[in-house]
């Protein structure tokens, strides 16, 4: 899909599309949500899991990535799905848990 990058245009975008939940993967931890569909956010950034662990809902080890070589498909496993199943299962993401409610659409102005 083609849409823009910014966080909350982006999940908009995503929704109006017909996305029923949102991956969001991010390394700095935005406290961004949506209001029609649950943002699950993920880092890898042990820093921003740390200082943004309220926001993030799923930290993927660095050290298992890079030091241990596991393949994305185990770490999708292990960390991943169990979220997801958790959050279609009627447990709050930390998006909504904290009334992270964004929408956004992208504005395109013609310019002479």
């Amino acid at each position: 899909m083609e849409g823009p990058g910014y966080d909350i245009d982006c999940m908009s975008g995503l929704i109006a599309g017909g996305t029923n939940i949102i991956l969001f993967s991010t390394g700095l931890g935005t406290p961004t949500g949506a209001p029609i569909a649950p943002v699950i956010k993920i880092t890898a950034n042990h820093e921003t899991y740390t200082k943004m662990k309220p926001n993030i809902d799923i930290y993927l080890p660095i050290e298992d990535i890079i030091e241990k070589n596991k393949p994305l498909e185990t770490l999708a496993r292990d960390y991943i799905l169990p979220k997801v199943i958790e959050i279609v299962n009627g447990v709050p993401a930390k998006a909504e848990k904290w009334h992270q409610f964004d929408f956004s659409i992208r504005q395109l102005w013609i310019k002479s």
